[in-house]
């Protein structure tokens, strides 16, 4: 009998434990429906575990949430700090990189032109960087390190051609790039010589190309045919990973001059590839699959996240705590974020839009309970304490977005409105 006991709870062990994935993260301003607002261009950067930019354009405005070094069970505070206006008013972000979480360099458009801009304090302030040349179409940038970097920039709006700008605290040298060479997907510089860019050639063949001599040259490591090369990532400038649509995965570990390619690890079609440490791996795939390594891609395990969505992007934490963007734009997270599902859905605010009052449905009035308005720059507007509060007079605001922060008894509910 003891023999029996200790089997069946060995089996427990070992049995897959089938993770729960909650789509209820809120970043602000991401809409709790993402499709009932026009948005386009949405982008989200994982940049350190606690540090996430997100942002999306909508009417001409880029919006922009970007969490700062804070603890990942508060990733849904209201407490975020948000650019808009100022830093993306009516200009469309068309690439960033990240350094760590206080540096960071963004290429948008300004008219017919580009400039690069740039955050030395995680996002609070950006400034422009005053390069030397002229720049127009640059749809991807690397910055290695701060006050360099590399600008992938379209020369010719006729051939699509494409040039290297590398720019050294502003002063810029153009360097001569393969004309066969064309739509770039991914572009990344490990330090300040070796460099990546997935792209195709003029045969429409999908091409990973290096660099190790700062751009001078070009060399294609991988050529995958007509099956497209989705992204890489680099656990350390020795290991590298690269998944392809069709499921095939492309593994480095001699500083990516020669990539080793596996079987066919899916039949759902895969997106993005990710690696916690060396030894922990995700592939994020159509409808709702998650692929999963413990050994380092010796063996892979799928995984149904029950997402009923393709996955786009894939982060993960050394802890297992992990991040899914899917197809929707919706960011889910296999963490709670300290409230339940009928918590969460007993706060309900009407209408929205509103134009005079804004009025709180909840289930009881119970407890103490503060709210507070935040505007799009995450400033604090207005602030009330009372449990017996039922609306809001909003009529003074001017037009635009706004998040109501509900703090019921340390639990924060966030509810986003708009302001006609």
């Amino acid at each position: 009998m003891k023999n029996l006991l200790f089997l069946l709870i060995i089996s427990l062990l070992v049995l897959p434990v089938k993770a729960q994935w909650n789509n209820q993260l809120r970043l602000f301003p991401i809409p709790q429906s993402p499709e009932a607002i026009s948005r386009y261009n949405t982008k989200v950067y994982f940049v350190s575990p606690g540090t996430t930019f997100y942002s999306f354009q909508q009417g001409g405005t880029h919006w922009s949430a970007y969490t700062i070094g804070r603890a990942i069970e508060n990733y849904d505070s209201a407490q975020i700090l948000v650019s808009a206006s100022g830093n993306y008013n009516e200009q469309q972000l068309s690439d960033l990189c990240f350094l760590n979480e206080e540096v960071a360099y963004a290429a948008v458009s300004e008219g017919v032109n580009i400039k690069i801009i740039q955050t030395l304090d995680g996002g609070i302030n950006w400034s422009k960087v005053e390069n030397d040349v002229m720049l127009w179409t640059i749809p991807k940038i690397a910055y290695p390190r701060t006050g360099f970097g590399y600008y992938l920039s379209v020369r010719s709006s006729i051939t699509q051609a494409l040039e290297v700008i590398v720019s050294d605290n502003g002063s810029c040298t153009k360097k001569d790039f393969p004309a066969d060479y064309l739509k770039p997907h991914q572009f990344s510089f490990l330090n300040d010589s070796l460099g990546f860019l997935i792209c195709v050639n003029s045969a429409n063949q999908q091409l990973l190309l290096r660099t190790n001599d700062a751009a001078n040259s070009w060399e294609e490591v991988v050529n995958n045919a007509s099956d497209t090369l989705q992204s890489f990532f680099f656990a350390s400038p020795q290991n590298g990973y690269m998944i392809s649509r069709d499921g095939f995965l492309f593994t480095t570990n001699d500083l990516g001059k020669n990539w080793a390619k596996s079987t066919q690890l899916t039949t759902s079609p895969a997106n993005d590839v990710y690696f916690a440490d060396s030894q922990k791996g995700y592939i994020a795939c159509d409808n709702g699959q998650l692929l999963v390594t413990n050994d380092g891609g010796t063996s892979w395990h799928q995984q149904n996240t029950g997402i009923n969505q393709h996955l786009k992007q894939v982060y993960f934490e050394e802890s297992g705590r992990g991040f899914l963007l899917d197809s929707q734009d919706y960011l889910h997270t296999n963490f709670q974020t300290g409230l339940d599902v009928h918590e969460e859905n007993r706060w309900q605010i009407v209408p929205n839009p509103v134009q005079d009052r804004l009025w709180i449905n909840q289930a009881d009035n119970s407890g103490n309970y503060r709210f507070q308005i935040f505007n799009a720059r995450g400033q604090a507007l207005s602030e009330k304490q009372d449990s017996s509060v039922n609306s809001i007079d909003v009529s003074h605001l001017g037009s635009g977005i706004y998040l109501l922060v509900i703090d019921a008894g340390g639990k924060k509910i966030n509810r986003r409105f708009v302001k006609q």
